[in-house]
C-alpha cells in the first residue's frame, strides 16, 4: 500500500460517492476497516499512529464486496472458521 495514493481513513467519505446526496458517516468507513462487509475488510495501514487507506484499496474493497454480494464466489472463510468446521465434521462423523 505504501506505493498507492494514501490518505487518512477519516477523510475517506470525501473520496467515495455520496449516498442519498450525503457523505457516508466516518463510523461506516471505520466499520468497513474493522468488521468489513461479507467478510471483506477495507485494507488499511498505520502511519504515525493514524490509519490510512488508498484509492486503490477502496477500488479493491468495492470490487470484492460486489462479487461477494452477487454470489459469484464461494463463501469466504477464515482459517479459524475452517478449523471449527473440520472439528465439527470429525465429531459428527
Amino acid at each position: 500500500m505504501l506505493n498507492e495514493n494514501l490518505f487518512p481513513l477519516s477523510e475517506t467519505p470525501n473520496h467515495i460517492p455520496k449516498r442519498n446526496g450525503r457523505k457516508r458517516p466516518k463510523v461506516t468507513v471505520y466499520r468497513w476497516a474493522q468488521v468489513g462487509i461479507c467478510g471483506i475488510r477495507l485494507e488499511t495501514i498505520y502511519i504515525g499512529g493514524t490509519m490510512h487507506t488508498s484509492h486503490e484499496a477502496l477500488a479493491r474493497f468495492f470490487e470484492r464486496v460486489t462479487v461477494a454480494k452477487r454470489g459469484d464466489c464461494p463463501m469466504l472463510r477464515s482459517d479459524h472458521h475452517e478449523r471449527v468446521v473440520n472439528e465439527l465434521d470429525s465429531l459428527l462423523a
